[in-house]
């Protein structure tokens, strides 16, 4: 198997193959935070079934970096929409476990509003899934919640698109951020993601790094929750869509954390 990945998805795939015996490289930017690399660089060096490959650039120079390198040689390529849809499948148990009885319908009930932190966009898709086919079986009615695709000011190809009514978005390179597993510029999925918030009467929205840091080290402070910076994101994200509407005072409302704090020490320290 190989995967290019910002970090997330490579560290899980690194530990599978570990367990299982399979053969997996893991392409990753030169600046995937160090835990992330020092993960998948320890399961490397003890198991010679696993390999870690760094890149300079971002996930879209480790893509190439697979299809050059790794595709020829008989890889299996696992990388976002490109298997099967295992990986949908997988995010789709979000969607299923946020639907609840309500002792006031015959009917599940959903959250009113979903907040994701949005590169690939898989989870996004995942849930959709979910929610149709709970449709499907008879369990929830055909409302949706509004879905909010939460990405950062440096990197914000599906803003740019919603914001400009596109179909999908266009060619952009992406920029630094510390939320690196929404650093994606350009996906294959994208156009799907639009089409989705749109039908939920979300939107998708984009958020300054300097709030961000100020939501990652509220949260830190105050709770001692170790969020990642995307979750710390879609925190960022609540006052702007309160002000605007989007958010109502009595909504029901989910943010998703994407990934642990600690995985991107010691680039966030400064935050704590």
């Amino acid at each position: 198997l190989v995967v290019p990945t910002q970090g997330n998805a490579g560290d899980s795939l690194a530990y599978y193959a570990d367990q299982t015996g399979i053969g997996a490289a893991i392409i990753m930017p030169d600046d995937t935070p160090m835990p992330i690399q020092g993960n998948v660089a320890a399961l490397s060096f003890h198991n010679p079934k696993i390999k870690l490959d760094m890149v300079k650039g971002t996930i879209k120079e480790a893509g190439l970096k697979m299809k050059q390198d790794y595709i020829p040689k008989g890889y299996f390529n696992v990388a976002t929409f490109q298997e099967p849809g295992w990986r949908i499948e997988g995010k789709k148990t979000m969607g299923l476990e946020l639907a609840e009885p309500n002792a006031m319908s015959d009917k599940w009930q959903l959250p009113d509003v979903i907040l994701y932190p949005t590169g690939g966009g898989t989870g996004i898709l995942g849930m959709a899934k979910a929610f149709d086919e709970l449709q499907q079986l008879g369990m929830i009615s055909a409302k949706r919640p509004k879905i909010i695709a939460v990405q950062a000011d440096a990197t914000h190809p599906i803003t740019t698109a919603f914001n400009n009514n596109d179909f999908e978005p266009g060619t952009t390179e992406a920029g630094q951020t510390l939320a690196v597993g929404i650093n994606v510029a350009t996906g294959v999925g994208h156009f799907k993601v639009l089409d989705i918030i749109r039908k939920s009467g979300g939107q998708s929205i984009a958020v300054s790094e300097d709030d961000i840091a100020k939501n990652l080290t509220h949260v830190w402070q105050h709770k001692h929750w170790w969020l990642g910076p995307e979750t710390a994101a879609c925190l960022a994200a609540l006052k702007p869509l309160a002000q605007e509407g989007v958010i109502k005072a009595n909504d029901q409302v989910v943010v998703f954390n994407t990934g642990s704090f600690e995985k991107y020490l010691p680039e966030v320290r400064h935050l704590l």
